[in-house]
C-alpha cells in the first residue's frame, strides 16, 4: 500500500510540473505578441493571422465589387501595440486601393498612415455612434487617399482608400466581428 501511495504522489508531482510547464509555454507564446521591438509577420490567409493573434478581426460586411478578395497583404505589424493590416487591390490588380488597420494586442494608437503625404483636409464625424476622424490626403504616390479612424469596440480601427468616399463610409458602417 505504501508503494501505491508513493507512486500516486510521484504522479501528482509530475502532473504539477507538466501543468506548470504548459502554463509557462502559454504565457511565453502570448507575450511574444507584446514583446518590445519592431516586428512584422506576413500570412497567407486572414484565418492564419487570426490564429496567430488569437483574435477575430473586425471586417466590413459590405465589400465593394471593385476590390479583390482575398487581401493582397495580410500581416501583423509591431509588438506593442500589435496591429493587423489587410491591403486590397482593385479587381484588375495594380496598386493597393484599400488598407484596413486594427489594433489586436497591446494598448495605444495605430501607427501613422502608411501612405504618408500631406493632409489636405480633415473633419470629425460619427461611425456606428463613435466619434471618427476623416482625413483627405495626397499620398507620396501622388494619389488622393481618404483615411477614416475611429474606435471600434474600444480598439483603434482605420480604413484608408483611394476609392470613393461613399464606399469607404458604407464599409465603415458595416464593420463587425464574425463569431
Amino acid at each position: 500500500m505504501a508503494r501505491v501511495a508513493k507512486l500516486a504522489k510521484a504522479l501528482w508531482g509530475l502532473c504539477l510540473v507538466l501543468a506548470g510547464t504548459a502554463l509557462v509555454l502559454w504565457a511565453v507564446d502570448r507575450a511574444s505578441l507584446l514583446a518590445v521591438g519592431p516586428r512584422e509577420r506576413s500570412f497567407d490567409t486572414v484565418l492564419e493571422l487570426e490564429r496567430a493573434a488569437k483574435v477575430r478581426l473586425a471586417l466590413p460586411a459590405y465589400f465593394p465589387q471593385t476590390l479583390r478578395w482575398p487581401p493582397s497583404q495580410i500581416r501583423l505589424v509591431g509588438r506593442a501595440p500589435v496591429v493587423a493590416v489587410l491591403a486590397f487591390t482593385g479587381q484588375e490588380g495594380g496598386p493597393e486601393r484599400l488598407i484596413i488597420s486594427q489594433l489586436v494586442a497591446g494598448g495605444g494608437n495605430l501607427p501613422e498612415d502608411e501612405q504618408g503625404g500631406v493632409v489636405l483636409e480633415s473633419r470629425e464625424l460619427q461611425v456606428g455612434g463613435a466619434p471618427a476622424l476623416l482625413e483627405r490626403t495626397k499620398g507620396v504616390d501622388g494619389a488622393v487617399w481618404y483615411r477614416l479612424t475611429w474606435s471600434w469596440k474600444g480598439r483603434p480601427y482605420a480604413m484608408t482608400t483611394r476609392g470613393s468616399l461613399d464606399e469607404l463610409l458604407r464599409m465603415a458602417a458595416t464593420v463587425r466581428r464574425e463569431a
